[in-house]
């Protein structure tokens, strides 16, 4: 087993946000003598696992040609629905839209009650202004969800100790920990994006918490933490969040973003703008950045340089009805302004 061992060893890696390091550590395992490193699957797992790596420190184009080269060679039915729903997020991250929606739907067609893709799905139908219907695959996929780690628990642990500490009931049971470790935060990270989607923020929170607690340094937990707090108005308790995320790795543009976001939200909108500026400066697709960044300078009276940023909105996203009604806004107020 040592060589599986060594194929997850990226896994920690990209969780706490040492993306360079992972690559680099893929790279050393591929050109390593392991024959068992070579071989199909693992092989596939390797590059799949450096994909997603590549994806997170900001180079999609060189992700998404490399998960090409996975596809054109023939992928593994193990691994092959995850690979192409992790295309789907690298063609959403380039707004490519039209792309985005056929692979959704080619997935579909060949597993068309695959809960990950589903769960895709839905976030695109958010993302492209279809709300409702979005908002009514949530509450599925959260039921769904709920059944899954329901019967999680029944199978990996004894009854009557879930409640115990998630060190302790690791300790009792004989599967490896960090397999365990990563099928139970998958399906806590699909839970806490559909609470999110829901506006359910104390139990986003719970989630959150629960995958901290079995990962200290899990990036993506922190910053989202950050973020869930900022809406329950709990903003120092925020920043201290989306800094752990930070100190884990300073360019991630998500974790630069939501503290703009706090900031902004606790009444820094001057503060905010640098941060929004430097998750732009190492991501030019990130939408999320220009709408917040045109947020804060429309609360600063900024008006000519919000509209730039929510139009900017709209080139990357033409779904986006946020963005539409600001510049509407913007422009009946301040007719001198275009």
């Amino acid at each position: 087993m040592k060589y599986v061992s060594l194929i997850i060893q990226s896994v920690p890696l990209i969780e706490t946000g040492k993306f360079k390091e992972a690559v680099e550590k893929i790279d050393k395992l591929m050109k390593s003598n392991l024959s068992k490193i070579q071989l199909y699957p693992n092989r596939q797992i390797l590059f799949f696992h450096k994909v997603i790596a590549l994806n997170n420190c900001g180079n999609r184009i060189e992700a998404l040609n490399l998960i090409d080269e996975l596809i054109e060679e023939g992928l593994n039915e193990k691994i092959e629905i995850s690979v192409l729903n992790y295309k789907f997020i690298i063609l959403l991250g380039l707004r490519r839209y039209d792309d985005a929606e056929e692979m959704i739907d080619l997935i579909l067609d060949k597993d068309p009650e695959n809960h990950l893709t589903l769960l895709n799905e839905a976030l695109f139908l958010y993302k492209i202004g279809c709300k409702e219907d979005a908002a009514e695959a949530f509450e599925d996929l959260l039921n769904e969800t709920n059944e899954k780690l329901s019967k999680f628990k029944e199978m990996m642990f004894p009854e009557n100790i879930w409640n115990m500490e998630l060190t302790q009931v690791f300790e009792r049971i004989r599967s490896p920990k960090e397999f365990l470790n990563m099928e139970l935060t998958d399906m806590l990270m699909q839970k806490s994006a559909i609470h999110e989607r829901l506006h359910q923020y104390k139990e986003e929170l719970e989630c959150l918490n629960q995958i901290l607690e079995l990962n200290p340094k899990h990036l993506r937990a922190w910053n989202m933490k950050g973020y869930v707090l900022a809406h329950l108005g709990k903003y120092d308790e925020a920043l201290k969040c989306v800094n752990k995320s930070l100190e884990l790795y300073s360019r991630d543009t998500y974790s630069l973003d939501i503290k703009g976001f706090i900031l902004a939200h606790s009444g820094k909108p001057d503060d905010a703008l640098k941060y929004y500026q430097k998750a732009l400066e190492i991501d030019s697709l990130f939408e999320e950045a220009y709408y917040h960044k045109g947020e804060a300078h429309k609360e600063l009276k900024q008006y000519t340089e919000a509209l730039q940023c929510f139009k900017k909105v709209l080139e990357l996203n033409p779904y986006c009805e946020r963005a539409k009604e600001d510049i509407e806004q913007i422009s009946g107020q301040n007719q001198d302004i275009s």
